[in-house]
């Protein structure tokens, strides 16, 4: 209630000094941000370009640059306390908004490429790893990072925030090369659980559980795969296993969970999205599509790789659900025998 008052009270305090000029919706947006701050947030600090620091707890190591990138994880919220977002599982759970399917986890935020808000990209580089800040993002640095002019701000009409939005941010690694940061997530992740396995092609590793060594079934010919889509920390982002759906609380009634029907082809560059001319062929990741050209009928493999042999820098989130920008896959295949 006390919000809505400062509210109220900051637009009477323009009509009583608008009578004879026009006031635009960043100064509006000022006022309302600066009788709210003084009201809640007196020892808070503002940047030049209006960022709002509440809190800021210093971490260890180097600062994001501009065109690099960090993982971040973060909870948004109005300025009246009601959540918007956040990345916290747990927190979810306490919001009662949680869901199965959502990916609750750092997300990888770049800078300078036109991914990141701006008001967020200014926050990331005053922070280092294992640091933590509360700040006030308000609309004028709501557009993306590359559509940003420092001393005139952006447009309304490329704002993504029509309000001002309060964001409580913790930093993970930072990350400088994301190439080299995933090969050596990747080794890492391969020492733990399949130690001694090689990468057969820079940055994916693939390696039969059951079956033949080496038999692989001609070309034309179609195969039947059960598969569980996750990325390296767990998250299960597709599976066409019922079993695994319903294990892992993702079951979509609307869903069929029969094998997915795979053609071979001569190459494995063929059957993915960009190696075929076939519109009629549904095309693959690179790295499922060469897991899958390695197996034969019976056989049983796991595959992890980086993002530039999956679903590369945009990834396929939408909502929270799905594949994040930038990463890494695994993929646990079974290919039914011939006969079933």
């Amino acid at each position: 209630m006390r919000y809505f008052v400062i509210v109220l009270s900051a637009f009477m305090l323009f009509a009583s000094c608008a009578k004879d000029e026009e006031i635009s919706t960043r100064e509006i947006q000022q006022k309302i941000l600066e009788a709210y701050i003084q009201q809640n947030y007196p020892e808070a600090t503002q940047t030049i370009s209006g960022l709002v620091i509440i809190s800021q707890e210093a971490g260890y190591g180097k600062n994001p640059k501009q065109y690099g990138a960090a993982y971040l994880r973060y909870s948004s919220k109005e300025l009246d306390g009601t959540y918007l977002t956040t990345t916290y599982k747990d927190l979810a759970e306490q919001l009662g908004t949680y869901s199965a399917d959502i990916y609750y986890g750092p997300e990888l935020m770049t800078l300078g490429y036109g991914s990141t808000i701006t008001g967020l990209a200014e926050a990331l580089k005053m922070m280092n790893k294992g640091s933590k800040m509360t700040v006030i993002v308000p609309p004028w640095l709501s557009n993306y990072d590359s559509d940003y002019d420092s001393y005139y701000g952006s447009s309304v009409e490329t704002q993504t925030q029509s309000s001002s939005v309060i964001y409580e941010l913790e930093l993970g690694d930072v990350v400088d090369n994301i190439t080299e940061f995933q090969i050596d997530s990747l080794e890492s992740y391969r020492d733990i659980y399949y130690p001694g396995l090689d990468s057969t092609v820079y940055g994916y590793y693939f390696k039969k559980l059951e079956g033949t060594v080496t038999d692989t079934v001609e070309a034309e010919q179609v195969v039947k795969v059960y598969y569980v889509g996750r990325l390296l920390d767990g998250y299960i982002f597709d599976t066409n296993i019922e079993d695994t759906a319903k294990k892992y609380r993702i079951y979509d009634s609307e869903s069929t969970y029969e094998p997915l029907e795979v053609t071979m082809k001569s190459t494995y560059t063929a059957m993915t999205s960009t190696g075929t001319s076939d519109s009629s062929t549904e095309g693959y990741v690179e790295g499922f599509a060469r897991a899958v050209k390695s197996m034969t009928y019976g056989d049983r493999a796991v595959t992890f790789f980086q993002s530039s042999l999956g679903y590369g820098e945009l990834g396929t989130m939408s909502s929270g659900v799905g594949v994040p920008d930038y990463a890494m896959l695994r993929f646990d295949l079974y290919v039914l025998p011939e006969d079933e």
